[in-house]
């Protein structure tokens, strides 16, 4: 398949650019990892470093990434203000247990669930939704 390859940072996930070959990709990776040492300089970006890797192997990256973060608390006003901000995708609540995803997402399937449990407020992994 043409371009089955990218120039890519796994952390954060990030392409840079889609190749036909594994050597045209590494090409350009000085070029790519210049230019992101100019914008962390100048923006604050963050710091990413792209190699040459095949399309699948990024993806696979990616998805390991965003469904391997852990736990985190948050406030209760955050909880509340993540809810109201944009109408929540998958909202259940059976009184002891809340919990919702963002409408928005990260990028294609991944977003963020809120869970509500014991007065306790959560951020769990990102997760995929179909």
């Amino acid at each position: 398949m043409k371009d089955d390859y990218v120039l890519a940072s796994l952390n954060p996930p990030s392409v840079w650019n889609f190749y036909p070959t594994a050597e045209a990709a590494a090409a350009h990776a000085d070029e790519a990892n210049a230019y992101n040492r100019r914008i962390v300089e100048q923006q604050g970006a963050a710091v990413r470093h792209y190699e040459a890797m095949t399309y699948e192997a990024y993806k696979a990256a990616e998805r390991h990434e965003y469904l391997s973060r852990p736990l985190r608390e948050t406030s209760e006003d955050k909880y509340h203000a993540a809810f109201e901000v944009l109408p929540p995708k998958y909202h259940t609540n059976t009184g002891e247990f809340e919990s919702f995803l963002m409408s928005e997402h990260w990028i294609g399937p991944y977003t963020s669930q809120y869970v509500a449990y014991k007065g306790k407020y959560h951020i769990p992994s990102n997760l995929v939704v179909e």
